[in-house]
């Protein structure tokens, strides 16, 4: 199911909008993982494009004070 979620993030990134992206979810549903295999894939379709991945917060402990 994730090719249709590729799909518009695809279309976002080549498209002409000034208007952010904005991924919603419960905590766990896949958010993070979902932009890490779009990235993965992107760049390895586009190794011209700049693609900074930062990988932060991996675990539920990291958000706690």
């Amino acid at each position: 199911g994730r090719d249709e979620y590729f799909k518009r993030l695809d279309a976002h990134v080549g498209g002409t909008g000034d208007q952010p992206l904005v991924i919603l979810g419960e905590s766990g549903s896949g958010k993070s993982a979902l932009l890490a295999n779009w990235a993965l894939r992107h760049r390895a379709a586009h190794p011209g494009d700049f693609l900074l991945l930062h990988f932060i917060g991996g675990t539920p402990y990291s958000a706690a004070a």
